[in-house]
């Protein structure tokens, strides 16, 4: 693993770490003040400290210190992944997938917990990309004359693309993939396309046209980029 991927775990392992002291000062802070003010006055403060209602015993202290550490290490994962750009090479199925893995089993984020989550992410970056072509290009229309065959035609026809979020992120997984074989950061197109109904792409390779049902037409103009993409389906 890089040195610079290796000082990122170690320093966002650090502060969280330094979170999740604040967050145990925190809470045990506002469990005194809770105690406190419900001995003298018999009545509990609502008022500003509402999510920390009820932290007045040990039991409750510990339920919510538990739950501010589970989410301050969703939020570490989330950064780590983000820096470390996993998402540009995950189709959005994938990516959903693992984070909500991420939520419901949240790993504690420590140095050797992230670097082995790194490790097995690094070396299925080969599968990634074969998974985030097939993903994309099989989900093509299959009604369509120009879609029936497994490998890619010069035209591919996408149904209601640009009807619900699931095909505008599958417009998004495309130029995803596009952009990785291209070597080129990716193009979020879905408002030109939407303007202008039709817009041309990556030097001149790829026209996108879209079409009031909201489907939308991929056609490559470029030959080797057709072939790249072939060669990973």
């Amino acid at each position: 693993m890089k040195l610079e991927v290796r000082h990122t775990i170690l320093s966002l392992a650090k502060e969280r770490d330094l979170a999740i002291t604040k967050a145990t000062i925190a809470v045990e802070a506002i469990s005194d003040l809770m105690f406190t003010v419900k001995t003298a006055t018999d009545r509990s403060v609502h008022s500003e400290v509402s999510c920390f209602v009820g932290v007045e015993n040990d039991k409750s202290k510990l339920h919510k210190i538990h739950s501010i550490v589970r989410e301050v290490d969703v939020l570490f994962w989330q950064k780590l992944i983000k820096i470390c750009q996993f998402k540009e090479i995950m189709h959005s199925k994938k990516y959903d997938q693992l984070e909500t893995e991420l939520y419901n089993s949240t790993p504690e984020f420590t140095v050797d917990n992230a670097t082995a989550t790194l490790t097995q992410l690094i070396s299925e970056l080969p599968d990634l990309l074969t998974e985030l072509v097939k993903n994309t290009f099989t989900c093509r229309s299959k009604c369509h004359k120009s879609n029936g065959n497994m490998k890619l035609d010069k035209k591919q026809v996408y149904k209601s693309l640009l009807s619900s979020s699931h095909g505008e992120n599958l417009l998004i997984d495309i130029t995803r993939a596009i952009s990785i074989l291209e070597g080129v950061s990716n193009e979020y197109i879905l408002q030109e396309l939407t303007a202008k109904r039709e817009v041309t792409k990556y030097n001149g390779k790829v026209k996108f046209k879209s079409f009031l049902n909201g489907n939308v037409h991929v056609t490559f103009l470029d030959e080797d980029l057709l072939n790249k993409l072939n060669d990973v389906l």
